[in-house]
């Protein structure tokens, strides 16, 4: 079958608007079907991230449908929207598949992804271990630490610049 313009996927795809009034009412699980890494290195708020499936090769990459299970309490009904790498990335799409198999009915995908996301100006959100990978690993990465200068002068992180929230403008 042919639907919304990708073979064999009859997932409803959303738009950003979509998803971040999904996000806002809580009204679905938000999940990252991207390898632990790449969410922790950058993720949308309020996007979960479960295991990959045992035995899967990383050419492969699938969320393990089990451990989706218990997020949701075995409700093969609950509503779940899938992301990944955007419009070419097929992480989305084989959890999709997955969780169709095994009788889950409620699923969209926001296939525009992280990369789209973060283009429009949404919000990431980095994890512990994705920000010391970044630090380790990017020669190029800033931090800017948003707490005030007493609290900066403190003690933050090495190479840290600082910028007051109290002088940061909200839009």
């Amino acid at each position: 079958s042919f639907v919304n313009g990708q073979s064999g996927d009859s997932s409803q795809e959303i738009s950003t608007e979509e998803l971040e009034a999904i996000l806002a009412a809580g009204s679905a699980t938000v999940l990252d079907a991207r390898p632990h890494l790449e969410y922790a290195i950058s993720h949308i708020p309020g996007g979960v991230n479960v295991a990959p499936k045992p035995g899967v090769p990383m050419s492969a990459y699938v969320s393990d449908v089990a451990e989706i299970g218990r997020l949701v309490h075995g409700d093969t009904r609950a509503p779940l929207v899938l992301y990944c790498n955007g419009p070419h990335c097929g992480k989305s799409k084989r959890l999709t598949e997955e969780l169709r198999k095994s009788g889950y009915s409620n699923i969209r995908r926001y296939q525009l992804g992280i990369p789209f996301w973060r283009a429009a100006g949404g919000v990431c959100q980095v994890e512990l271990d994705g920000l010391r990978h970044i630090l380790a690993n990017d020669a190029t990465a800033v931090v800017i630490d948003a707490r005030e200068a007493a609290d900066f002068r403190k003690g933050s992180l090495p190479g840290a610049r600082n910028i007051p929230r109290s002088l940061l403008l909200v839009a």
